[in-house]
């Protein structure tokens, strides 16, 4: 529904392509955006089963970790998305489904460690498909991340 919504307004207007990008780019970052409640589709506890699969593959991977850098970040970027779904929905009956504004919806909940520890892991991934930096330190680093944000959303 909310790219629809989006896309309609792109026609209505009919703007051009930059144009819409950045408009686009201001509504995914806005802590609004994609924004569900409890009444929608994903229910929290589904959020905290498929963050509990997820983490299964990454403990999978972690047998032979430096040969599964990249996969562990990007599944814990996932992961953590999920546990941060879940959070949210428990704590505040509301959760984004998409990562663009997470952490602009967290520091709007107070939750600035959170958001924080959000984009970190973002910046660990962008470092392991881009950049290839890293190895067991970013595994660690990741893994502690996992941690606290498992610890914040049970809270």
């Amino acid at each position: 529904m909310f790219f629809r919504d989006v896309c309609e307004y792109v026609d209505s207007e009919d703007i051009s392509a930059s144009r819409s990008v950045t408009y686009l780019q201001k509504v995914l970052s806005s802590p609004d955006s994609v924004t569900h409640n409890r009444s929608d589709n994903v229910k929290a506890p589904d959020h905290l089963v498929k963050a509990e699969e997820i983490k299964a593959s990454i403990e999978h991977l972690l047998k032979d970790e430096k040969e599964h850098v990249s996969s562990i970040v990007e599944l814990a970027f996932g992961m953590i998305h999920h546990l941060i779904a879940y959070g949210m929905d428990t704590k505040y009956g509301e959760h984004k489904d998409v990562h663009y504004g997470i952490p602009a919806l967290l520091r709007s909940k107070n939750d600035d460690s959170i958001a924080m520890l959000f984009e970190r892991l973002d910046t660990l991934r962008h470092g392991r498909w881009y950049g290839g930096k890293g190895d067991g330190e970013v595994v660690e680093e990741t893994l502690k991340i996992i941690e606290q944000i498992e610890s914040w959303c049970r809270e």
